[in-house]
């Protein structure tokens, strides 16, 4: 199951693979609410450490997608990092670091190899308390704000390559004031002037008012396919429409 992970990854984001495309480097996670995730397996004797995003809803719950953290058999495993310049791997740097207790996922996620995933959502339960200089994000507003902008923050490069130390928090601002119908249950944004490309996929999009009021309306899950066939990242971002899943978000939150 982790090798279809990583294979999937690869045609999902196989141009500029963990970057997310212009964008803009952010120095802190203070104020904020997003954060990295890190998932520890071992396959074929080594251990392997994969890198994703996930936001802050509640002092010990957080979203992400489906797809970040479905192959992990065990949550302990599974541990948030409180930089926005991580240490990845074990933690030699001594950051603040918290494990997770619980992740759930949705019960009607499907990774969809080699189609992109569907119900491509998760919930991660911590075993404490999130420090007060990181903030939470409404899920429930989005859909009745009026729209200033669009933008995603996740972690990733600035370009498609870059060595470990580069894969930091990063943010973009998308031009759109308004989200095109993807499906039923997701919902795109164009992203020829940048965007999301694997590295922050699971990042949320966030909706900005008139009035300075952010809500999370997405998660990042996949990209689309350009003219001759083949995934682009820099062709539509498609990303779980949270307002789609209020009765489960409801329930597990």
């Amino acid at each position: 199951m982790k090798r279809v992970f990583i294979a999937l990854a690869s045609i999902f984001f196989p141009l500029k693979s963990h970057a997310i495309i212009n964008g803009e480097e952010l120095k802190s996670v203070s104020d904020g609410f997003v954060v990295a995730v890190q998932m520890k397996y071992v396959e074929d004797g080594a251990v392997v450490f994969k890198k994703g995003t996930a936001f802050a809803v509640q002092r010990k719950k957080l979203i992400t997608a489906g797809h970040n953290v479905f192959y992990i058999n065990d949550p302990a495993n599974i541990e948030i990092i409180l930089s926005a310049i991580p240490c990845w791997g074990e933690n030699l740097c001594q950051e603040k670091r918290i494990k997770v207790s619980r992740k759930i996922v949705h019960p009607q996620f499907e990774i969809g190899f080699p189609k992109p995933p569907e119900y491509d959502l998760a919930i991660l339960e911590l075993d404490e308390e999130l420090p007060a200089f990181i903030k939470t994000i409404s899920v429930d507003a989005g859909q009745n704000l009026p729209v200033e902008n669009f933008s995603i923050r996740g972690f990733g490069l600035k370009e498609g390559n870059g060595s470990l130390s580069d894969f930091r928090l990063r943010s973009f601002t998308y031009n759109e004031k308004s989200l095109k119908s993807f499906s039923e249950q997701k919902k795109s944004l164009s992203q020829r002037e940048g965007g999301f490309c694997g590295g922050d996929s699971c990042a949320p999009l966030i909706l900005e008012s008139w009035d300075g009021r952010l809500s999370a309306i997405g998660v990042a899950i996949h990209t689309t396919k350009n003219t001759n066939g083949n995934y682009d990242c820099q062709t539509e971002g498609v990303f779980s429409y949270l307002p789609f899943f209020k009765d489960w978000l409801d329930k597990n939150l």
